[in-house]
C-alpha cells in the first residue's frame, strides 16, 4: 500500500496522459507532411541516398530525418511518442524535486494537457521533432542527479544531451539553457562542461549546413531582425489567447458530443479525472528529502518567463518565419512554472484539478476526432482522384479543411487539399505511386 501511494501520482498522470490521446487506440491518421516523411519517402529503394542525402535532410534537424525513414514508419510510432512525452513529464518532475523547487499539479497540467499543445502531440510529423528530444533532454536532467556519476553515466548523458539537440531549435535552447541550470544547483563540473562541448558541436554543426540542401531557406537569417520579433510575438500572444481559447471552448462542446457516442470511453475520462483529482489530495504529498529553495514561487515565476521567451529566440532570427501552434510547445516547461507560481496558494487544488482535468480531456477527445476526421476526408479525396492524378498536369482549387476543426492556425489541421505540396505528398502515398506528377492548387 505504501508503494502504491508513493507512486499514486505518477500512475494517475499516466493514465490521464494516455486516455487524452487514445480514443481511437493510438492509431495515427496521418495529415500534411505525414503522408511524405512516413509515406512518400518508403516508396524510394534506396532512401539514404535519395531521401536523407539528396534532400539535404542531414544539414537540418538531422536525427529527426533518419528516425523519420528507419524507425517510425515501423513501429507503434503514436504511441510511443505519447510515452516518451508523459515519462519525460515524471522525469522533470523528479528533478524538479531534486533540485529543491518542488512542482505540484499545475506544471503537468501546463506540461501534457493545454489544448494549445495538441498540434505537437497529435501531429507525428511535429511530435516526433518536439516531444522526442524533450524526453532525451529528461533523461539527461537525470543523470545530473545520479549518485555516483560514473564513466559510463558521463559518456549516456553526453549523448542523450547530444540527441536533444538534433531534432528541433527551440527544443535545443530549453536543452541547454535547463542543462545549464541543473548542473549548477548539483554543483557538477562534468556534466556542465558537456553541455558547452555539445553546444558548440551543435552551434558549428549548423554554421556549416544552412547553404546546403532542399531546406537550407530555413535556416536562413535576417538583419536586423526586429520585424521578425514583432510579428512573432503577435502571432503569439493571438495563438495563446484567441486560438486558445477557441480550441478549449469550441473542443469542450464538441467533444462532450463526440464522447457521448463512446460512453464506455466517457467513463474511462471520467474515472480519469477523478484519479488525477485525488492524487493532489494531501494524503499522497511527499516530503522532500532535499533542501527546498526560498522564495519558491519567485524563483518559478522568473525562471518560468525565461523559458517562455528564451525558446522564441530561433524564430526571432529566421527570415520569413511564419509561427505555427506546434513553434509553442517548446515554451510549455515555462508555462508550466508560471503557472504553478500562480496556484501555489490556491486553495481546493483538488477539486480544481478534478473539473480541470475532466474538460482537457473533452477537449483533447475532440481534437483527437478532428484529426482523425481530416485524415479519412483526405484519403477519400486523393482516392477519387486516382484516375486523373496520373496524368502530366493536374490543378484544383484550395481547399483548406475538408471537415470542420475547432480553430483555424497556420497548419493546425488542415486538409492536404490545402496546398500543392500536401496533396502531392498524399497523393503518392495513398497510391503508392512516387512517379505521380506535381499536382497544383488554385489559390
Amino acid at each position: 500500500m505504501s508503494e502504491f501511494k508513493r507512486y499514486f501520482p505518477e500512475i494517475a498522470i499516466i493514465l490521464c496522459a494516455l486516455v487524452r490521446l487514445g480514443l481511437y487506440g493510438f492509431t495515427h491518421f496521418p495529415i500534411l507532411d505525414d503522408w511524405i516523411q512516413f509515406g512518400s519517402y518508403q516508396l524510394y529503394p534506396d532512401k539514404w541516398q535519395t531521401i536523407y542525402v539528396g534532400l539535404g535532410l542531414f544539414t537540418y534537424r538531422p536525427l529527426a530525418g533518419i528516425l523519420d525513414l528507419y524507425i517510425w514508419p515501423f513501429i507503434p510510432a503514436f504511441f510511443i511518442v505519447t510515452l516518451m512525452h508523459v515519462l519525460s513529464c515524471i522525469m522533470l518532475l523528479s528533478v524538479a524535486r531534486r533540485s529543491g523547487l518542488p512542482l505540484g499539479f499545475a506544471f503537468a497540467l501546463a506540461y501534457i494537457f493545454l489544448p494549445i499543445n495538441s498540434e505537437a502531440s497529435l501531429w507525428l510529423s511535429a511530435s516526433t521533432r518536439v516531444l522526442v528530444p524533450l524526453f532525451f533532454m529528461a533523461i539527461s536532467l537525470k543523470i545530473i542527479f545520479a549518485r555516483k556519476l560514473t564513466t559510463s553515466k558521463i559518456v549516456a548523458f553526453t549523448l542523450f544531451q547530444l540527441m536533444s539537440l538534433a531534432f528541433y531549435e527551440q527544443i535545443a535552447v530549453v536543452s541547454v539553457i535547463l542543462c545549464f541550470l541543473v548542473s549548477l544547483r548539483a554543483q557538477n563540473k562534468a556534466t556542465f562542461i558537456v553541455t558547452i562541448s555539445n553546444t558548440v558541436i551543435f552551434i558549428v554543426y549548423y554554421l556549416t549546413m544552412p547553404s546546403l540542401g532542399a531546406f537550407a531557406s530555413r535556416a536562413e537569417s535576417t538583419l536586423p531582425f526586429w520585424q521578425e520579433v514583432a510579428t512573432t510575438c503577435w502571432y503569439f500572444w493571438y495563438a495563446i489567447t484567441t486560438t486558445g481559447w477557441q480550441i478549449f471552448s469550441n473542443g469542450l462542446s464538441r467533444g462532450i458530443g463526440v464522447l457521448s457516442t463512446h460512453v464506455p470511453y466517457l467513463l474511462l475520462v471520467i474515472i480519469s479525472a477523478c484519479a488525477y483529482s485525488i492524487s493532489n489530495l494531501p494524503f499522497f504529498k511527499r516530503k522532500n528529502p532535499h533542501f527546498i529553495l526560498k522564495h519558491q514561487w519567485q524563483i518559478k515565476l522568473i525562471l518560468g518567463l525565461i523559458l517562455v521567451i528564451a525558446p522564441l529566440a530561433p524564430l526571432f532570427v529566421v527570415s520569413g518565419h511564419n509561427l505555427a501552434l506546434r513553434n509553442i510547445y517548446p515554451c510549455v516547461i515555462g508555462f508550466g512554472l508560471i503557472l504553478d507560481a500562480i496556484f501555489y496558494h490556491i486553495p481546493f487544488k483538488s477539486i480544481i484539478c478534478g473539473v480541470l482535468m475532466f474538460m482537457l480531456l473533452c477537449v483533447w477527445c475532440s481534437e483527437t476526432y478532428d484529426y482523425r476526421a481530416i485524415s479519412l476526408a483526405d484519403r477519400a479525396f486523393i482516392e477519387g482522384l486516382a484516375p486523373e492524378v496520373l496524368g502530366e498536369y493536374v490543378a484544383y482549387p484550395r481547399i483548406a479543411n475538408l471537415v470542420p476543426t475547432n480553430a483555424q492556425f497556420a497548419e493546425h489541421i488542415l486538409s492536404c487539399t490545402s496546398s500543392g505540396w500536401a496533396v502531392t505528398g498524399a497523393a503518392r502515398a495513398i497510391l503508392g505511386n512516387r512517379f505521380i506528377p506535381n499536382i497544383h492548387i488554385l489559390w
